[in-house]
């Protein structure tokens, strides 16, 4: 575990080791979205123990420290004055940026599991030399691959042609599911209706 987490650390820092760790039993976890440091926090808590960093190296496992008889808490003499907690209003600005998607409608010939965006680019940055290097995903389940169509003459009761598909919907049917169209204006406004055939991307016919 101590390795991946170093392993991403050094995607933009290097130098990052691996330091001391503790034995443990195997254990499965998923940290989609997190943070190193949120991944550091998980493990120590999973396995009741704690991480450490110095320098540049990580360790897994409870720091010991030889006892010198000197006991201090809070009170009259007893070493603590006073202790307060103040709550961060403050929040670290963003400047590295991990964007994605939905997976829906996306086939294994896309070649990733979420929607990226284009030419596949994985990241944005912005003020980095000004703040540093603060990263964060983050998913938008509302963006996925889709297509906007204008309806342009009605054929029949059951069969429509819209303009401006210039591809075989055929082609990109997935798993043999069916291809919905919804209306966002007119009559049908609100209605998803499955396509049954079409015609070279032009005249649609729907089910009821």
């Amino acid at each position: 575990m101590l390795e991946l987490i170093v392993k991403n650390m050094n995607r933009v820092y290097t130098g990052w080791q691996v330091g001391s760790y503790i034995e443990t039993d195997a254990v499965n976890f998923s940290f989609k979205d997190k943070t190193c440091a949120a991944v550091l926090d998980e493990v120590a808590k999973a396995f009741e123990t704690e991480y450490r960093i110095s320098g540049k190296m990580i360790s897994l496992g409870k720091r010991e420290y030889a006892s010198n008889g000197l006991i201090l808490g809070q009170g009259e003499g007893m070493g603590f004055k006073d202790l307060e907690i103040t709550a961060m209003s403050e929040t670290l600005p963003v400047t590295v940026l991990y964007p994605y998607g939905s997976d829906q409608n996306l086939t294994t010939a896309y070649g990733y599991d979420y929607l990226l965006m284009p030419g596949a680019q994985l990241s944005l940055e912005k003020n980095v030399e000004k703040y540093g290097r603060f990263e964060e995903n983050r998913q938008f389940d509302h963006i996925y691959s889709k297509g906007e169509f204008t309806v342009i003459q009605k054929i029949d009761e059951v069969t429509f042609r819209a303009s401006g598909i210039d591809f075989d919907l055929a082609e990109y049917r997935i798993n043999e599911e069916d291809i919905f169209v919804t209306f966002q204006t007119g009559g049908l406004a609100g209605y998803d209706l499955a396509i049954l055939t079409e015609n070279k991307g032009q005249d649609l016919v729907w089910d009821y």
